[in-house]
């Protein structure tokens, strides 16, 4: 759960029935068509944002068929077959679909390293796993 406004402060002192408190509650079901932007791409395959959450990966065996990653401009690049190549440019909105969620146990953070490094690398406590993999997936642009 993440904080995300505050809409009202007191001097601390909180009354019955005074409390006010905005919930975003967010769990989509698997299928489902969303909207994002593209906020990176690496080989690992395609991160996506929303407006308040950001641990959403496109992996690259949930893309477009012929879907490969451009290592010089760092991006990754659609050929659909017929000649024509489209672009998964960052910032640009696509449509997905839901296929899965990861649920990760948080533990406590271990005391860092003598040089520096830390002990565990951390995954976000819940992501999603979704797919282009269909006509109508991928960028808005492609498909209007």
């Amino acid at each position: 759960m993440g904080f995300y406004d505050l809409l009202e402060s007191s001097d601390g002192l909180i009354g019955h029935g005074t409390g006010l408190v905005n919930v975003n509650v967010f769990r989509p079901f698997k299928g489902e068509v969303i909207l994002g932007k593209i906020t990176s791409g690496t080989e690992q395959g395609i991160k996506i944002g929303l407006e308040f959450f950001n641990d959403i990966l496109i992996p690259p065996s949930l893309l477009l068929d012929g879907a490969k990653f451009d290592y010089t401009d760092q991006v990754w690049v659609w050929d659909n077959g017929e000649g024509a190549t489209f672009y998964f440019d960052i910032g640009e909105t696509v449509r997905f679909r839901v296929e899965a969620e990861e649920w990760h146990d948080q533990i406590p953070n271990a005391p860092d390293m003598p040089d520096g490094s830390s002990a565990v690398e951390r995954k976000p406590p819940y992501s999603i796993i979704g797919s282009m993999q269909i006509a109508g997936l991928g960028l808005v642009a492609w498909w209007s």
